[in-house]
């Protein structure tokens, strides 16, 4: 599934935030 490199993008910033919030 490629939407496309803005996409990808998105989704990869969400992960790493997500990740840090994780982390504390």
């Amino acid at each position: 599934m490629i939407a496309g490199p803005l996409a990808t993008r998105v989704f990869a910033n969400f992960g790493a935030e997500v990740i840090r919030i994780e982390s504390g």
